[in-house]
């Protein structure tokens, strides 16, 4: 059958097996744009990394998150890499390139490192939960998180002893 919503042409396969059947559908299907009960499926609302992170934001915020400035950091940095992308269009290469990108980034601090990889895990641990609430919320069908391993951390420090720490081990 053939239609029209709002000046666009609508297209639909029906399980009609002869015209009259089909002339009963689709007079079904315009009653029901008329009384305003017809929504198209594939019309589904898309939403921007950056709308739905800020939504996140207060929703943890509003749980009175324990370590809801991690969560704050973590966007901080998330916000700028996957902001101008569809939170449904974003895949498991894209999730990797971060990665790759956030390695290779320099601390702005001293000492100018680059970043640990437990400061990445929990940016992406962080990622890991947003799609998670998306994906209760239906608006993802998919997790891209899903297979994508966190860094192995070795974040060993590498501190000096002062003379009195030392004799007081050397006791």
């Amino acid at each position: 059958i053939q239609y029209f919503v709002n000046g666009r042409r609508r297209r639909e396969v029906t399980p009609a097996r002869t015209e009259k059947q089909a002339e009963y559908y689709l007079a079904k299907r315009k009653i029901a744009i008329e009384e305003g009960k017809w929504t198209d499926k594939k019309q589904v609302k898309r939403i921007r990394f950056e709308e739905y992170a800020a939504e996140y934001l207060e929703l943890k915020q509003l749980q009175g998150l324990k370590a809801f400035s991690r969560v704050e950091l973590s966007l901080n940095y998330l916000t700028p890499f996957f902001g101008r992308l569809y939170l449904d269009n974003i895949e498991s290469k894209d999730i990797l390139r971060y990665i790759s990108r956030r390695k290779n980034t320099i601390r702005e601090r001293p000492p100018h490192d680059p970043i640990a990889p437990a400061t990445i895990n929990r940016e992406l641990a962080c990622l890991r939960n947003l799609f998670r609430e998306a994906m209760k919320a239906g608006t993802i069908s998919r997790n891209p998180m899903f297979g994508i391993s966190l860094l192995k951390e070795d974040n060993v420090r590498n501190r000096c002893l002062s003379d009195d720490e030392e004799s007081r081990i050397l006791k």
